[in-house]
């Protein structure tokens, strides 16, 4: 079974539990010459691993031995030239948590990310997911969300995206370190 797991979400998620002293003490070994980026440092590779413990743990929670991550290439996301009256998430802060940038590349460059050019990594997953469900469901002869679909179906959408909830098939909830499998049906 492998998770359609929606990367953009990590790099928030760990970033809002850095300790601002961490950020302080990166910074100054920089400053100081010791390396040549925040990327580098000891301080930046310890949320590295916690983002990869926590990767580790969405993907055993979900029961798949296997993942395909999503990122949104935000430059590139259509709905930038779509939105007119606002900006395309426009109301959102501009900041973003501590070590974000570098937990970001972290994923691209360690991982095999598919990174979703023109588009958001939710609708990539979506496409995917509708597409393995139907190719299944096609294949066996049976209805897409149903009972059968339910007992085989070899993919588990993990995203905090609430759109994602449109999509038949298991999906993993995950907050305040409770993880839980639903099943969504079509409807």
């Amino acid at each position: 079974r492998v998770c359609l797991l929606d990367g953009d979400i990590l790099p928030y998620t760990i970033g809002f539990i850095v300790k601002p002293e961490a950020v302080i003490s990166a910074m100054m070994r920089v400053d100081a010459g010791e390396f040549k980026e925040v990327y580098e440092t000891p301080e930046f590779l310890l949320y590295a691993d916690i983002m990869n413990c926590l990767l580790n743990r969405l993907i055993g929670s979900a029961d798949c031995d296997s993942a395909r991550i999503y990122m949104t290439d935000s430059a590139a996301n259509f709905r930038l030239n779509l939105a007119f009256t606002h900006p395309y998430k426009g109301t959102r802060l501009a900041s973003k948590p501590a070590f974000f940038a570098e937990l970001r590349r972290y994923l691209l460059e360690t991982q095999d990310t598919i990174l979703a050019v023109g588009e958001e990594a939710d609708d990539r997953i979506s496409i995917e997911a509708w597409r393995m469900a139907r190719e299944f469901c096609e294949e066996e002869g049976i209805e897409v969300g149903s009972d059968e679909h339910k007992a085989f179906a070899d993919y588990v959408v993990i995203s905090k995206d609430k759109d994602l909830m449109q999509v038949p098939g298991w999906h993993l909830h995950y907050k305040n370190n409770a993880m839980e499998l639903e099943w969504v049906t079509k409807f």
